[in-house]
């Protein structure tokens, strides 16, 4: 009770000392050279170009097109909207003096919020230079500026600018010095107001913070650290200088003694129809896939004069459930004939002289700037901005040279904010501030769950041992218990092993019940207790997938190459990544494709040299409910047809936004076998809970395998041993259809649809 006491206490003391107080927008900050809270528009003024039509307004935080859509912690703020989607929009205000930042440095920070998700776009500011000043009714694209910093999105790409424009002291050259790498942004769809702070100090070091924490740091004197360096080399090419006519740059040539083969065809395919393969007796050339539904019925106030001759809805023609309908074609397998494009052997070059490089001379523009963070003078801020949404919201930019005067503005506006969403989102009394720090709590497990784990293992850890240290002790002291407790747990051991070896035949037993149907089935449903990690093939597990892949209708991954190849051939490198990409799926003509339990990896092969920045893939849902979906990969920027698209045999889980499919683009052919590159798409199969779908294809016109039958596999023998349980089941299952109506099964068939009795056989 008396816990229970001191804990409320505590609670209500937290909630009173916590006690909102009234917000008052402050006008200014001491030190700040420049400050703008957007208590109204009067020194700014938006530009006359006639390409800048978006609008811009003053608006609160919780309203958005004209609706209070989002929480608003402080009512009565306000900051500067950008409020038209898919428009330039362009403001500026002009500082009295200009802001010159030697042996001081330089400081600006602003909030921003997104009311909805940042889709192609920036969001940053603009500090305009003083040395070119533009009359800001003429600010546009092209108006001089010294920094540029904010969060800017294009395509999957999401970061923070930072954009410092040097003017060179010899020639009055300027240049753009883009801070490279990674730098940290918040999410782009939380709607909760960022803090955005970046510091040149007259150390010349940079530092970007977002929410008030560093995100990252270098130094303007780093060479590597900008796209240009602030200082340029000592040293540059003699643009006089050219490679001499004889001069050989190539290591090797061609060996004039490699001749082709007579026999050697480069046009044989390498994949061919299995001369092997027969068409079922129970395929149906002459059904079609669909038929009308025959127990559909026209509705009773359909009016064929008025709607038109009733049509009947199309369901699955039952005849092509054995094996097929319609034009059947052989399954195709590895030529034994394809040897691929020929490639001369190459030698060593006798006249290689070495990789030519024209000679150095010094530098006519050189220059050392030992104090960069001197900018070029600043004369006033910006927004100048294309973006594809609306709802992007500025409030109190700051411009200063003491960072200090930054933390003491971001208390003032954003800290205080922040406490005040935190109390809307907790709610009033004890009970409401219990239930937020305990949220607060877990957010802090979440962001650090290495810390946190750890921690908590440490504790089980000592809770365990320590109870392991005392059990002697009691038994010591029951005195002689010893030897009767040993045995006990012997005797306990011994009933735990037999109720294991229980449980197993138990499993066994409903594992045979539902045996693995034949390939060209669909997608093959194997419950849990059959499942495990496919992608940890141990070697036999390994081996016996290259053998299931090597029998006809399946194009074979090459075998292996020794493990002690000191330095791989070209074909083995091949062979070894045909191998990772197919495991327990197919390698055919122009994709690969690999499953585990929950997912598929398709790897569709692309033209030599092929990069990642120029494709632009997407997963296309069909336009019918059940249907799988499509893979597009199209090219960047272009809006022409897509390069590529493929129909997808089964169904996969859509991913909830465009840049969320997971995808990389990796070398497949090493370049002496004609340097092909694979485009990886990583897709999450969709299937009901408690149920693992192995597919039997990754592409609906591509031939079917079968994965569940590699030997070896936990309780596969059982299961080919109860074939005949499963054909007897079938048979069943056919005649109640032909008696009554069908009853619902689960299918995971063409299309994923399921069946309407998964209860009944469950």
């Amino acid at each position: 009770m008396t816990t229970r006491c001191l804990l409320l206490v505590a609670l209500s003391a937290l909630a009173s000392a916590d006690e909102e107080k009234p917000y008052e927008v402050p006008t200014s900050i001491d030190g700040a050279f420049f400050f703008e809270p957007f208590i109204n528009t009067e020194r700014w003024v938006r530009t006359e170009d006639e390409n800048y039509q978006g609008e811009l307004q003053l608006q609160s935080y919780g309203v958005f097109r004209g609706k209070a859509e989002l929480p608003d912690a402080l009512p009565a703020d306000q900051g500067l909207e950008l409020s038209s989607a898919a428009r330039k929009h362009g403001i500026s205000t002009v500082f009295a003096e200009p802001l010159r930042t030697k042996g001081v440095g330089l400081v600006v920070q602003f909030e921003l919020l997104l009311k909805q998700p940042l889709q192609c776009g920036g969001a940053y500011l603009k500090l305009l230079s003083a040395d070119e000043a533009v009359p800001p009714a003429a600010l546009n694209g092209d108006t001089a500026y010294t920094l540029m910093f904010g969060p800017d999105k294009c395509g999957a790409v999401h970061k923070t600018h930072f954009i410092l424009r040097h003017k060179s002291p010899v020639d009055g050259a300027i240049k753009e010095c883009h801070l490279v790498g990674e730098t940290a942004a918040p999410p782009l769809s939380d709607k909760k107001p960022h803090l955005y702070t970046a510091v040149i100090t007259p150390e010349s070091e940079v530092k970007i913070l977002v929410d008030g924490k560093e995100v990252r740091s270098a130094s303007l004197l780093d060479e590597t650290a900008f796209s240009a360096p602030i200082n340029p080399p000592k040293k540059v090419d003699d643009p006089d200088d050219s490679k001499p006519a004889d001069w050989v740059d190539e290591p090797q040539m061609p060996d004039p003694a490699s001749v082709k083969p007579d026999d050697w065809d480069e046009e044989a395919p390498r994949l061919i129809e299995d001369p092997a393969a027969e068409r079922p007796d129970t395929w149906e050339p002459d059904e079609p896939l669909q038929i009308p539904d025959p127990t559909a019925e026209a509705p009773a106030d359909w009016d064929a004069d008025e709607d038109g001759e009733w049509e009947a809805p199309l369901v699955p023609n039952p005849k092509c459930k054995p094996s097929g309908c319609g034009e059947w074609k052989r399954p195709q397998v590895a030529n034994p004939a394809y040897k691929g494009k020929w490639v001369q052997a190459k030698i060593d070059n006798p006249a290689y002289v070495g990789k030519w490089a024209p000679r150095q001379i010094d530098n006519p523009a050189y220059y050392y700037d030992a104090a960069p963070h001197d900018v070029m003078p600043i004369g006033g801020v910006g927004i100048e901005l294309w973006t594809m949404q609306d709802g992007i919201l500025f409030d109190n930019i700051l411009v200063a040279t003491d960072p200090r005067v930054a933390e003491a503005a971001a208390e003032r506006t954003f800290s205080a904010r922040k406490a005040a969403a935190a109390r809307l989102e907790r709610g009033d009394g004890w009970l409401g501030a219990a239930s937020f720090y305990l949220s607060l709590a877990a957010e802090y497990a979440r962001e650090n769950a290495l810390p946190v784990g750890v921690a908590v293992c440490a504790v089980l850890a000592s809770i365990v041992l320590l109870c392991c240290c005392r059990a002697p002790a009691r038994a010591a002291e029951a005195g002689g218990g010893g030897v009767e407790g040993e045995e006990g747990e012997e005797e306990e051991g011994e009933g735990e092993e037999d109720d294991g070896e229980e449980e197993e035949e138990r499993a066994e037993s409903e594992a045979a019940a539902c045996p693995s149907p034949a390939a060209g089935s669909g997608p093959v449903a194997v419950f849990d207790a059959d499942a495990h990690d496919v992608d940890a093939l141990d070697p036999e597990e390994e081996a016996q997938l290259r053998q299931l892949m090597s029998q006809p209708g399946v194009a074979a991954p090459p075998p292996p190459q020794p493990a002690k190849q000191a330095l791989p051939t070209a074909e083995a490198v091949l062979q070894e990544r045909t191998a990772s990409l197919s495991r327990n799926g197919a390698a055919r003509e122009g994709h690969l494709w690999r499953q585990t339990e929950s997912e598929v990896e398709l790897a569709l092969l692309l033209p030599p040299a092929t990069r990642a920045k120029d494709l632009r893939p997407e997963l296309r849902p069909s336009p019918e409910p059940a249907a799988a979906a499509s893979v597009l990969v199209h090219r960047s920027g272009a809006g022409a047809a897509p390069l590529l698209e493929v129909q997808l045999a089964y169904p996969v889980e859509l991913p909830d936004e465009e840049d969320e499919l997971a995808w990389e683009v990796t070398d497949y052919e090493p370049d002496s076998l004609g340097g092909r590159r694979a485009l990886r798409i990583t897709l999450r199969k969709r299937a009901l809970p408690g149920v693992v779908v192995w597919w039997t294809r990754a592409l609906a016109t591509e031939a079917e395998i079968d994965p569940l039958s590699i030997p070896g596999r936990r309780r596969a023998a059982k299961a080919e041993g109860m074939q005949s349980v499963w054909e007897q089941a079938q048979a069943m299952f056919k005649q109640k259809v032909a008696e009554r109506a069908p009853p619902a099964m689960l299918d995971l068939g063409e299309g994923g649809e399921a069946d309407e009795g998964a209860e009944e056989r469950e």
